[in-house]
């Protein structure tokens, strides 16, 4: 049978945490706001269109918002190429599922030119069978059509796929799009990621026959 897997791509392929607060904290100073690291964890895994109404408690327009998304995510570029690292067991994970045969997906609700970068960072364009991206849906995370779009693009069934997630708003989506889900605790403690149906604190815990273990057995809670 074919497997796929599923990644998100900040806090479970990179860390790039700091970068992307970075970039909100001084987009946040323009506007005379200081947002908190708190308050920007609970973005995580959000599409911009979703962030910035909410940090900002208000609605605004779609164009603002994209202005706004601009200028956060060319701050957060500017840090990024070097700021980058590697989340321990990446690329190991990745590169051992493509060996043991499995189709590899990355699925993320950040945009386009943020998610190439990181995969120019971390040299896995060739291990990648498809990529979606914030700019290819509408809806972003916890909404499911990130994973479904990968699903589509991979040609493969949910219940053959396993997604990795480290943000409860992405344990969410997986289950949505009918997928079941291993929750790291890169970013986010057990308790809150406890509706994945495995929650592992390293990557180096998993392998090709752990995963389709789960796919086999597990049930989108």
């Amino acid at each position: 049978m074919q497997f796929g897997v599923l990644f998100d791509m900040d806090g479970v392929l990179v860390d790039s945490n700091e970068a992307h607060f970075h970039a909100f904290r001084r987009i946040g100073a323009e506007l005379g706001h200081a947002w908190t690291d708190p308050q920007l964890q609970q973005t995580f895994g959000m599409h911009n269109n979703q962030i910035f109404p909410l940090l900002l408690r208000q609605d605004i327009p779609l164009d603002q918002v994209q202005v706004l998304a601009d200028k956060k995510e060319g701050y957060y570029r500017e840090l990024a190429r070097d700021a980058l690292q590697p989340i321990p067991g990446a690329v190991t994970l990745l590169r051992s599922l493509r060996a043991a045969g499995w189709k590899v997906a990355i699925g993320s609700s950040g945009p386009a030119q943020n998610v190439r970068l990181a995969i120019e960072v971390l040299g896995i364009a060739q291990d990648l069978d498809a990529v979606v991206t914030g700019d290819d849906v509408i809806h972003g995370k916890p909404a499911p059509d990130v994973f479904l779009k990968c699903l589509e693009r991979l040609g493969l069934p949910a219940t053959q796929c396993v997604v990795l997630e480290d943000a409860p708003q992405g344990v969410t989506a997986a289950h949505a799009a009918g997928v079941v889900a291993v929750a790291l605790t890169s970013s986010r403690p057990a308790d809150m990621l406890s509706h994945a149906e495995l929650v592992v604190d390293r990557l180096a815990d998993l392998s090709p026959d752990r995963l389709a273990g789960v796919i086999a057995t597990g049930r989108c809670r």
